[in-house]
């Protein structure tokens, strides 16, 4: 019997968190004081930087012009944020153009979560993409932010529950669960949009209702109701900048 021995190369995708994104994160958590005095070491050290002045609101903090264009407050004097009140028609509305969403949104996350968390959250919106969508899963944020999962899931959680109905999510299917949480919540609901939505959502988008009816084992019609109450109802990603969300769908491609 002859053995040999030999090494074999698999190549294998993994996440890695880069020097850069782990201080551009670290930045972001930094508290107002310590990030001025962080810029200005920069300044000091680095010739080639130029500071820009930049107009900042005294309501929310975000960089604006008078009247802000996230609050509609004028800039000034720095004002401790209120609770929010839900009679306000700006209530939900979300930030408005000029101001962007990855910012916006985590000014408003910031101020749902301990101080603690501060970092999490930096990352956690850092991770999201063009859709809204995270990238990363908890374990690999959790990793990036230097923390551990629970905490790491606490903040996406909060960002789920109080972002856009839909952000957070990690695919299509996932973002119209949240909306249709969310709906629920509020009392809007149909006894079949969850159960198609979790596991027909192909059928559904393929305009395949009587496959679908015969699962569930329902009435064809109860899911052509469910069908119209989806695509009234849902969109295919979160309303990041307080418009419209309404976009081509893969579930609005037939029937």
């Amino acid at each position: 019997m002859q053995l040999s021995v030999g090494v074999k190369m698999t190549p294998e995708l993994g996440m890695a968190a880069t020097p850069a994104l782990v201080a551009y994160a670290t930045m972001l958590a930094l508290p107002g004081a310590q990030l001025e005095q962080a810029v200005a070491r920069e300044l000091s050290e680095n010739p080639a930087l130029v500071q820009e002045e930049v107009a900042t609101c005294g309501g929310c903090g975000l960089p604006a012009e008078r009247p802000c264009a996230y609050c509609g407050r004028e800039a000034g004097g720095f004002r401790m944020p209120g609770p929010r009140d839900t009679r306000d028609p700006s209530f939900g509305a979300g930030p408005v153009a000029g101001v962007a969403w990855p910012d916006a949104l985590l000014a408003d996350l910031r101020l749902v979560l301990p101080a603690r968390h501060a970092k999490i959250a930096a990352v956690v919106v850092a991770s999201l993409d063009d859709r809204g969508y995270l990238t990363e899963g908890v374990p690999e944020l959790a990793l990036m932010a230097g923390t551990d999962s629970v905490q790491a899931e606490h903040v996406v959680t909060t960002l789920r529950e109080t972002g856009p109905a839909g952000v957070g999510a990690r695919d299509l299917r996932d973002c119209l669960l949240i909306q249709l949480d969310r709906l629920a919540a509020q009392g809007v609901t149909n006894p079949l949009a969850r159960a198609i939505v979790a596991d027909h959502l192909e059928a559904l988008a393929h305009g395949a209702t009587g496959t679908i009816a015969r699962r569930l084992g329902v009435a064809e019609a109860e899911v052509t109701i469910a069908r119209e109450f989806i695509r009234r109802e849902l969109h295919p990603r979160p309303d990041l900048n307080g418009g419209s969300a309404q976009d081509d769908n893969t579930y609005r491609k037939r029937g």
